[in-house]
């Protein structure tokens, strides 16, 4: 059964919405409508858009356009009874998941081109280290790498990607060409 970390009592929700909002890509308005949602459902308060729009200074229709968006994009589900509306962040948390299975997924799909086959499931779980060792990007350049040198290996890349970690190579800096330490 697929656990759900974020309705255990230790899940910090707030903390996590704010380290986490690069990778969400919230604006700030977003965010804090986030933010306000969690402190009320905690505190049980009622929640609508003319509270979240006095706690925000902004009007209702602003709040409802960013509320919008985030029901669109997942983050945000409604639960409406006869007690009113429940507003649910369960997307929120379920995005890393969704992200990183969708990264890996592409990440599957280039090596399979380049490497004309399918991968294994060695191989596989080996992108998946990398994936979250590195990041996407990092093992895209790895992998152009190795496709320029010629050296479709596993081995190879790895090397590759551990050398990089090893000289603190950021991606503006693979992304200007330099393959070396700085």
């Amino acid at each position: 059964m697929f656990e759900r970390v974020w309705e255990k009592r230790y899940f910090d929700r707030k903390t996590f919405l704010l380290e986490e909002n690069d990778r969400l890509k919230l604006n700030p308005f977003e965010l804090v409508i986030l933010l306000y949602i969690e402190h009320f459902n905690l505190s049980q308060k009622t929640i609508d858009l003319n509270l979240l729009a006095q706690m925000m200074q902004v009007s209702t229709t602003q709040v409802d356009q960013y509320l919008t968006g985030l029901i669109q994009r997942g983050f945000v589900s409604l639960d409406i009874s006869e007690t009113g509306v429940h507003y649910r962040l369960d997307g929120v948390y379920q995005f890393e998941d969704k992200a990183e299975s969708t990264e890996l997924k592409s990440l599957v799909d280039m090596f399979a081109d380049e490497f004309k086959r399918p991968l294994t499931s060695n191989e596989t779980e080996k992108l998946d280290y990398w994936l979250i060792k590195c990041g996407f990007d990092y093992v895209v350049h790895a992998l152009r790498e190795a496709v320029i040198y010629r050296q479709l290996k596993f081995p190879y890349i790895d090397r590759i990607l551990n050398q990089w970690l090893k000289d603190e190579l950021t991606l503006d800096d693979l992304n200007a060409g330099k393959r070396n330490a700085k």
